[in-house]
């Protein structure tokens, strides 16, 4: 095993101390990164900054003499080598500049982070030793124990002062305007409803929900299958799809059945003509063009699912290709975060709002879009009276904190019942096509809105009406 004494760095925290015995003013920008006296690894060094904290918080000048007063009183001066030790660590401190400091700050934190993650992983090595009875919550209580003590990073520990950042912007858009790059963003195959949303963007979680039989999982799909095809700044991006519900044979024949304008139903009920199936043979080479992948484990965990996209990351990055769209379908069907000892969550309500914060969190630390499927609540069925009424952000299933995460929501709104599925999953197509709405109730730096469509049941397609048309009602026009 490891000593973790490796991951220590004696200057670096004896420079980080002569600094603060040197000049107080220092000690704001210290502990805005390291972010307290536990993360020096030398117990001298350890009690010296805890002093120098104690004498922040009630407002004292920090130099050798209140701080070896400070120590007197918590018994550890004579641990620190007395006054005399303070003034040698004085004595020793480097020729001063603020980035060495920060430098010597970052160092000890990042050391503090690594000797953190030791002890996990020698927990880990413990556990595997000593037998693991359910290798899934092993990897799920492991997977989480190294996401908290990973999630907090150095870079975002240092203020940005509000010119640096505008610069940082202006810098990029006049290279981009140069380069006619625009800004990175995958499309949703839906021109309308990319001008609301303002496309999908990195590190954005986006919910789209809706009552069964809407076409959810359609829908999601038919904006994989746009996004699957595009590149940002010249790099392909892939697209993976996790699913609880259905089955990677499921979603493929679905794909099929849109991509090539074929009725899904029949194909998968055995009523297509053998020039059908010819045909679909004849062209399958065409779907190697969608760069999507499936994961239909029904009984998946959320921390299975971070560990899969930072997996599948890592091997596309070896060909130059990166995963640019996480789809999760959906909510409802996932438990919530599994505390010690296999425990949730007290409530259903506390369950979904871990998940909706934690996959909002995923979708910053990977920086990609994420869309997360929601079911609503039985309620926005009894509005209305003969047809349902529009749904609101409060119809959200156990909707908590996913009105809060959430950058952009959008509901699928049908004001007709839909049919129920039939034994395949297919039901009946004819019954299922109908003219809806995507409506936008949430759009972070874009606009609410409201997006015609109609939706072909038996081959899984959405269509935005092309509102322009002057003629009654306008047209209907494929836009994946």
């Amino acid at each position: 095993m490891e000593d973790v004494r490796a991951h220590f760095d004696e200057v670096a925290e004896s420079s980080v101390i002569g600094s603060l015995l040197w000049r107080q003013d220092d000690f704001t920008i210290v502990n805005a990164i390291i972010q307290g006296h536990d993360k020096f690894y030398s117990g001298k060094f350890r009690r010296i900054y805890q002093a120098c904290e104690q004498l922040n918080a009630r407002g004292v000048y920090i130099d050798t003499t209140t701080v070896a007063s400070e120590l007197r009183n918590m018994g550890h001066i004579a641990g620190v080598g007395g006054s005399l030790g303070l003034h040698e660590i004085l004595n020793e401190q480097p020729v001063y500049t603020q980035k060495a400091l920060l430098d010597y700050c970052r160092t000890v934190f990042q050391k503090w982070h690594l000797r953190q993650l030791r002890l996990v992983l020698d927990t880990a090595s413990a556990r595997i030793e000593n037998g693991i009875v359910d290798v899934t919550e092993f990897l799920d209580s492991l997977e989480k124990d190294v996401s908290e003590k990973t999630r907090s990073r150095l870079s975002n520990c240092e203020p940005v002062l509000l010119k640096d950042a505008a610069n940082a912007v202006l810098a990029d858009i006049v290279q981009r305007m140069k380069d006619q790059k625009p800004p990175p963003s995958l499309s949703t195959g839906f021109p309308s409803l990319d001008g609301m949303i303002r496309r999908l963007r990195p590190g954005t979680l986006t919910i789209i929900a809706g009552r069964p039989g809407t076409g959810k999982t359609a829908l999601a799909m038919n904006i994989a299958e746009k996004a699957s095809i595009a590149t940002l700044d010249g790099i392909p991006q892939n697209v993976i799809f996790f699913t609880k519900e259905m089955s990677n044979s499921e979603l493929a024949l679905r794909e099929m059945s849109a991509f090539f304008d074929v009725d899904g139903g029949s194909i998968a009920e055995l009523k297509g003509t053998p020039k059908d199936v010819a045909e679909l043979t004849r062209n399958l080479a065409q779907l190697s063009m969608l760069r999507l992948f499936f994961v239909d484990n029904a009984n998946i965990s959320f921390g299975e699912i971070k560990a899969m996209v930072q997996q599948l990351r890592y091997r596309l990055q070896r060909s130059k290709e990166d995963v640019g769209l996480v789809i999760v379908d959906y909510l409802q069907l996932f438990r919530g975060i599994e505390k010690k000892g296999g425990k949730f969550a007290a409530s259903r309500e506390q369950e979904v709002a871990e998940l909706s914060r934690e996959f909002k969190i995923m979708s910053r630390e990977f920086n990609v879009p994420v869309i997360v499927l929601s079911q609503l609540n039985r309620e926005v069925e009894k509005r209305g009276g003969s047809k349902i009424a529009r749904p609101k952000q409060s119809d959200l299933r156990e909707s908590g904190a996913i009105e809060q995460d959430a950058d952009t929501i959008i509901f699928i709104h049908r004001d007709t019942m839909p049919p129920e599925p039939g034994e395949n999953g297919f039901g009946d197509a004819k019954n299922k096509d109908y003219v809806g709405e995507l409506i936008v109730a949430k759009a972070r730096g874009g606009t609410t809105g409201i997006v015609p469509v109609s939706y072909n049941g038996s081959r899984f397609r959405f269509l935005e009406l092309d509102t322009t048309d002057e003629s009654p009602g306008g047209e209907w026009r494929d836009v994946g």
